[in-house]
């Protein structure tokens, strides 16, 4: 239980409340559940991120609870010598609590709404021996003009970067200086997505909820290999929300593991099964391991007929606008295209936060598939200049404190941003 709305990934309204009795006899309401995502203390020095599901939100709490019985019956082992408690998973420690006066207390960190960021160690991209320290804080609340916010998302059409703010569809934004646009043509803009005709863009499947429908398909956007050596990526497209997931991968065959890891963290994250898949006809879905896989999950396989791209028309239609955006993006840095693994995943990164006609209402896809309206506030242009801090035991005595880099991105398995410096190509995630 918790009174943090804030902290939740997934969030569902409880109509009526729910009452809940606490220890001093009370009955106090809980007026939603869902999942929160922590950062849980497993010893000295070791951290474990994991996801409580089934949290209620109880705005009458001063503090949050944790239930050694809900523990148990999730099949955790949880044990109680002298001051500490150990909650164990598969024999091993999952997370540590020391009591304080006549409770235990489980030090822990919500994911979503850290302030500051520091990395210590080395940059798991191109320069791995490369120890470095850097220190990001961050508002709440960010503010740009009008034609600053349309770079930093991706160079979307101004009237949907106007929707945002209108209809209060995302927090974190704050437009500086007028509030409408100039009419001036954004030639990155231009030269990013100019297309052949568009694919159809309505469907009159019904998908009732989410994880209902996925759809995916392999691109290849370019001729060029990005800088870690990808040739592809791989769309995971939410039918009912549209919140999409996106990887690169060097060979086809690599789809078969990412649907698995895909299907297993949307379960997780959402609560919901999935019950169709639909696909093109190539072979990266087509062999009997991924068939197999997907009977036993009880999840039907829609193929589409060869040479009608339209059938799968959501993931044709989304792989056309993640290769337009990250094309204006980088014409916009003057980054070769080396860099597109960089943009393609930034781009996935917006296009789950700005409006699309694909959902009804005023309701970005994150919040669709979560429950949760998110924050644009962290959001910077691609290929912006940024200053990365070298340390003390890195750098000679008459040697810059600050590493001039530009941004590509936002890092996918932490909080921090992916930083390169263009005269050694150097990457590092800050």
């Amino acid at each position: 239980m918790t009174w943090q709305r804030e902290i939740f990934i997934r969030y569902h309204t409880l109509t009526p409340p729910k009452q809940v009795v606490i220890g001093d006899g009370r009955t106090i309401n809980a007026i939603g559940v869902g999942h929160v995502e922590i950062n849980v203390r497993t010893g000295e020095n070791g951290h474990m991120c994991t996801i409580l599901q089934e949290v209620y939100h109880i705005p009458d709490l001063s503090a949050n609870l944790l239930s050694v019985p809900r523990l148990t019956k999730q099949g955790l082992e949880v044990t109680f010598v002298d001051s500490t408690c150990k909650i164990l998973a598969n024999g091993k420690v999952a997370a540590v609590a020391h009591k304080r006066n006549s409770l235990y207390i489980l030090q822990i960190l919500p994911s979503e709404r850290a302030q500051a960021y520091i990395l210590e160690g080395p940059s798991p991209s191109l320069d791995p021996d490369t120890p470095m320290t850097v220190l990001t804080s961050r508002s709440l609340t960010s503010s740009a003009s009008l034609e600053t916010w349309h770079q930093r998302l991706g160079h979307i059409n101004f009237d949907s970067v106007s929707k945002l703010i209108q209809k209060d569809m995302v927090n974190g934004i704050k437009v500086k200086g007028p509030s409408t646009h100039n009419k001036t043509v954004c030639q990155p803009s231009l030269e990013g997505k100019q297309h052949h005709d568009p694919i159809p863009t309505k469907s009159d499947i019904v998908n009732p909820r989410v994880l209902h429908r996925t759809y995916s398909d392999v691109c290849s956007p370019t001729d060029t290999t990005s800088r870690l050596g990808f040739w592809y990526f791989v769309t995971f497209i939410d039918a009912y929300s549209h919140n999409l997931v996106v990887k690169l991968v060097k060979t086809k065959d690599e789809t078969f593991g990412l649907t698995k890891s895909y299907f297993e963290r949307a379960e997780t994250k959402t609560g919901e099964r999935p019950n169709y898949f639909r696909s093109d006809g190539g072979g990266e879905y087509g062999s009997k391991q991924f068939a197999s896989y997907l009977e036993s999950k009880g999840i039907h396989h829609e193929k589409t007929n060869a040479y009608t791209p339209q059938e799968n028309g959501i993931a044709e239609r989304m792989n056309q606008t993640i290769v337009e955006m990250a094309r204006s993006m980088l014409k916009d840095a003057g980054l070769p295209d080396k860099y597109w693994g960089d943009a393609v995943l930034y781009s996935a990164h917006i296009l789950n936060q700005v409006p699309t006609r694909a959902i009804d209402g005023d309701i970005t896809p994150h919040e669709a598939f979560t429950g949760n309206k998110p924050s644009v506030s962290h959001l910077q242009v691609f290929g912006c200049k940024v200053h990365v801090h070298i340390p003390d035991e890195k750098r000679q005595k008459l040697g810059a404190k600050l590493l001039e880099c530009v941004n590509l991105g936002y890092a996918e398995h932490r909080k921090a941003y992916v930083c390169l410096h263009r005269p050694t190509s150097r990457i590092f995630e800050s």
